[in-house]
């Protein structure tokens, strides 16, 4: 795994697709809050152990994982992937640009593509090479500490507001709140389940969040780097013309109490304290 070589062709394509490029300037939510998550998600993931990776191409494939997110927002305004997956849009822009430049598909060309295909997709994992298989477990290791831990507090509330989901699109008349009892099992586990299979109510979604920071807490490799960023004061809220600032943890506790019915927002608020501090 250590003896792959980063090719000239794909460090041409990681210059041309930075996070600047694709994404803009950092913003808390909209296309520019991916910039300051691929920023994020590259700094935490060059901490992680890497044993016999290869560490420039590690840093290239935290950068390039989520580059399909620029068409994904050019065409749908929003981070839905059961509009356009942004898995899918990405190796198409792979595609393009290795049909353009005539060049080779080597093996640091399939780790990156496996990377962009399968981060965060537990389930298909079985499909991946096995020489890219750790690192796409790094990146989507990196990828849910951020996203857990500090991102998804930036955008959740923004995204029911805006209905980025279609949640509230797809079943009016249901209860945002409602929230499948299971996922309390899962948040306890710090398991992660499928977001596509099991999210109907943004009150779901949201625990799906969190389970990312759970998952995180407990993981033998990140727990302490998670713990830290639970720790940062990165949730805000305006009560009475006044700005106050939350750690991750009562931030996500902040978000259920608003957001999930009072007893489940209990439960997990409950377990966010017990897990991520």
């Amino acid at each position: 795994m250590g003896n792959i070589q980063v090719s000239d062709s794909l460090r041409k394509f990681a210059r041309l697709n930075t996070p600047g490029i694709l994404f803009g300037k950092p913003a808390r939510s909209g296309l520019g809050g991916k910039t300051k998550h691929i920023e994020n998600v590259v700094r935490i993931g060059m901490r992680l152990p890497m044993d016999c990776l290869n560490a420039e191409l590690v840093q290239i494939a935290l950068q390039l994982h989520d580059i399909g997110r620029s068409e994904q927002w050019n065409i749908c305004k929003n981070f839905n992937d059961r509009e356009i997956n942004h898995h899918h849009i990405a190796l198409q822009m792979v595609e393009k640009f290795i049909r353009d430049e005539r060049c080779d598909v080597t093996p640091d060309w399939i780790v990156v593509t496996e990377v962009m295909q399968y981060h965060g997709d537990l389930h298909m994992w079985g499909f991946a090479h096995d020489f890219a298989l750790p690192y796409i477990q790094l990146v989507t290791l990196a990828d849910n500490l951020e996203n857990g831990c500090n991102g998804a507090l930036g955008y959740l509330e923004d995204e029911k507001e805006r209905d980025d989901k279609h949640y509230i699109q797809d079943s009016p008349n249901r209860d945002q709140r409602d929230l499948n009892p299971k996922l309390l099992d899962h948040l306890e586990r710090g398991e992660i389940f499928s977001k596509m299979a099991l999210c109907h109510t943004y009150a779901e979604y949201f625990v799906f969040a969190s389970v990312l920071a759970v998952n995180a807490c407990i993981n033998n490799i990140s727990g302490e780097i998670a713990k830290e960023a639970m720790r940062d004061k990165c949730y805000c809220y305006e009560d009475e013309g006044k700005i106050h600032w939350l750690d991750a943890v009562e931030g996500y506790c902040h978000i259920f109490k608003k957001h999930l019915h009072e007893k489940d927002a209990e439960i997990a608020c409950g377990i966010m304290r017990k897990k991520c501090r």
